[in-house]
């Protein structure tokens, strides 16, 4: 393309830079920049300004954004987080918390409640009467009132953790063979059974395996949070459900997505 001969036109700077955008140097002092080099500058004959134009049709209306004058800009934005950030809790100004557990949480002891090297110290006072049995826990920082630790505590005392899957599709069962703990496991008709005794008596102390009376339930109940857990697993590894026939199992309130085949 020829643009014929060259002439040295001066252009205004603010005509140069609406024209060419923010391709010139950005910075602090971009504007001094754009003045300089808008003097004396070689611009083919052909080639003109098309700022002229634009203020003939907005005269005293023309707007500038950040984008313009230093480049792109991030915008900050929390639209596809998928948790907000939470506020970070501040124990000042200092103010005594407590809360009320029963006494079993008592036998904690000393090496949790008195433990060393805590920021904020926890004060325990276990209350004996003849009517109530309580256990006072305080803290300047509310989050130390009520912890996992303390709740594990008052869980294996009292109700335990039980975990339950959930069989579903034609021809899936879980029984005994005869009984317990000789667990069998079917999934599907005419699919041979799975023995899955060794992982029904691992842990016969500690965690116990019960299924519902038409065999699509199994239930891991036990007073070790640990071992409950671990048991669960172990079942679950073998009866989790296929994602297109959907034969299998899962674990209650966390159903497994389903797929769709797709022809090639």
């Amino acid at each position: 393309m020829s643009f014929g001969s060259r002439t040295k036109k001066t252009i205004h700077w603010q005509s140069l830079l609406l024209f060419y955008g923010h391709a010139y140097p950005k910075g602090r002092h971009s504007t001094c920049r754009m003045r300089s080099l808008c003097r004396g500058t070689l611009l083919p004959r052909r080639m003109t300004p098309c700022s002229s134009a634009i203020h003939q049709q907005q005269r005293g209306v023309a707007k500038w954004g950040v984008n313009e004058f230093f480049g792109e800009t991030e915008t900050h934005t929390n639209h596809r987080w998928t948790e907000l950030p939470k506020q970070r809790s501040s124990p000042w100004p200092r103010e005594q918390h407590w809360m009320k557990w029963p006494g079993v949480v008592a036998h904690l002891g000393g090496e949790y409640f008195f433990r060393g090297n805590q920021k904020y110290p926890q004060t325990m006072y276990h209350m004996r009467t003849d009517n109530e049995d309580l256990c006072m826990v305080g803290s300047v920082d509310p989050r130390k009132v009520q912890t996992h630790t303390i709740e594990n505590a008052l869980h294996r005392q009292t109700r335990g953790w039980a975990v339950q899957i959930v069989l579903h599709g034609r021809g899936v069962k879980a029984y005994w063979e005869p009984d317990y703990p000789h667990l069998m496991i079917r999934l599907g008709v005419g699919v041979k059974a799975m023995d899955c005794t060794r992982i029904a008596k691992g842990s016969a102390g500690d965690a116990k395996v019960e299924l519902g009376k038409k065999g699509d339930l199994i239930v891991v109940r036990g007073f070790d949070k640990e071992k409950v857990g671990k048991l669960a697993w172990c079942l679950f590894q073998k009866v989790e459900a296929n994602v297109y026939t959907m034969k299998g199992g899962h674990i209650a309130d966390h159903p497994i997505a389903q797929k769709l085949f797709r022809k090639k």
